[in-house]
């Protein structure tokens, strides 16, 4: 039987670092992301063209053109080795000269400790979090009842303590999509079941942040994962807008992107090689 360990979580302040002092960026409709996307493939389309005509530009001793399945082609052609550069700038005056013992000592007294925090989380009906959380080579199980919906967006924080490196999965499961998916499958002869939500009946309120932790084997659960789940949460309340309004944007995008792909299938290319002897 697994042993769970109970924690209240106080909440405290953090300034963010995934996102500008002005707080929020406006998320732009489909069509202001889909314009945007248009302009930067199109610039994308000038730069590569450029890029073409000149190593086109450059004369070749002698060129292989080869046909590619997808009616593009690959040209390699043989050019003279440019010229060499000018000499090289003195290296010497480009090395920052060795701190002394005490501006080390002074720079590892002020650094803060780098640490990762590799998770998956799934939610479940936007409102408990289930959390697998890897530490030292241990795997911790946590029920939280704080919906971690727009985690996936963040890739590091920073607090007094460390510099928070973040790699995050995160699904959603929603009851009545279950509930569809069981049907479903049924009509076919298939059977499926419903992912059922976490018993969240350990938490002494769903209002307050709080969050369970099981370890895998039943030891005692080190301080540090206590850190990570305690910088972890107070983070994300503190910052849960902005997290939100970044992942909406990311996902305006995302369509803005599949809607350009689906009306832009990619044109066979003609791709220049340039390659020259190295005496």
């Amino acid at each position: 039987m697994k042993t769970s360990v109970f924690l209240f979580l106080p909440l405290f302040y953090l300034n963010s670092v995934a996102f500008g002092e002005d707080g929020k960026q406006p998320v732009p409709t489909l069509t202001e992301a889909s314009a945007q996307v248009e302009s930067e493939m199109s610039l994308k389309r000038s730069r590569e063209h450029q890029e073409r005509l000149d190593l086109l530009a450059v004369p070749a001793e002698t060129e292989t053109v080869r046909i590619l399945k997808n009616g593009g082609s690959i040209r390699l052609r043989q050019v003279a080795a440019p010229p060499q550069s000018a000499a090289p700038r003195d290296k010497k005056a480009a090395i920052r000269p060795p701190r002394t013992e005490e501006e080390m000592q002074k720079f590892l007294a002020e650094a803060k400790s780098p640490e990762n925090m590799p998770l998956s989380v799934t939610v479940y009906d936007d409102q408990i979090s289930s959390i697998r959380l890897w530490h030292e080579g241990e795997t911790y199980e946590v029920l939280s009842n704080v919906p971690f919906s727009h985690l996936q967006v963040l890739g590091s924080f920073e607090t007094e303590e460390a510099v928070w490196s973040v790699i995050a999965m995160v699904e959603e499961v929603q009851e009545g999509q279950e509930q569809r998916i069981a049907g479903q499958a049924r009509r076919f002869g298939a059977t499926y079941t419903p992912r059922k939500r976490p018993d969240t009946s350990h938490f002494t309120s769903l209002e307050d942040p709080e969050y369970l932790v099981f370890p895998e084997h039943g030891e005692t659960i080190p301080e540090d994962v206590f850190a990570k789940l305690d910088a972890l949460h107070a983070y994300y309340l503190t910052n849960e807008s902005k997290l939100a309004v970044e992942h909406e944007r990311r996902e305006v995008f995302a369509e803005a992107h599949r809607r350009y792909r689906a009306e832009n299938p990619p044109a066979p290319q003609d791709i220049v090689i340039n390659f020259w002897r190295v005496e």
